[in-house]
């Protein structure tokens, strides 16, 4: 895609977005966690979220419009990384690269392998992680979802 990517830390104004973004038909089937999000617990997860040391939180843009979300929580312990693509930029080959770009910046500020949980159906994400250099570890299972267990180890 010819589009310039950049990214840009979360701040708490990106809560209105981030919500319709977590409450998307597809999100919440790709989720651990299925039921709708409600906007007090939104905004009081992200707020607490922005707050703590163990996150660390991007947009990602195409062409100034916002296009994604990659989170890393769990800094200080094992550092788990998501992503959600908005709708509008599904399908168009940005995740790997998204993903990409992420660690690296992630790893511009933090120490530590990277670890994905990813349901075994979400095939879109599997490619994805595995386009961005991550490796599989293990199968398990969370909230009784089979799920893979990627890690990006730190070069």
């Amino acid at each position: 895609m010819k589009d310039e990517l950049s990214y840009r830390r979360v701040d708490f104004s990106d809560k209105d977005l981030l919500f319709e973004w977590t409450n998307d038909p597809v999100t919440r089937s790709n989720s651990f966690q299925s039921n709708a999000v409600a906007y007090d617990e939104h905004v009081n997860w992200l707020e607490k979220k922005l707050e703590s040391p163990d996150t660390f939180y991007l947009i990602a843009e195409v062409s100034g419009e916002p296009a994604a979300f990659v989170r890393f929580d769990g800094i200080s312990a094992e550092t788990v990384i998501g992503i959600n693509i908005a709708k509008d930029f599904r399908g168009k080959g940005l995740a790997g690269q998204i993903l990409m770009d992420s660690c690296t910046l992630f790893h511009y500020q933090f120490e530590g392998d990277i670890y994905a949980y990813i349901k075994t159906e979400n095939e879109a994400s599997v490619k994805a992680f595995q386009k961005a250099g991550f490796h599989l570890v293990e199968n398990v299972i969370i909230h009784n979802f089979k799920a893979y267990k990627y890690r990006l180890e730190q070069a």
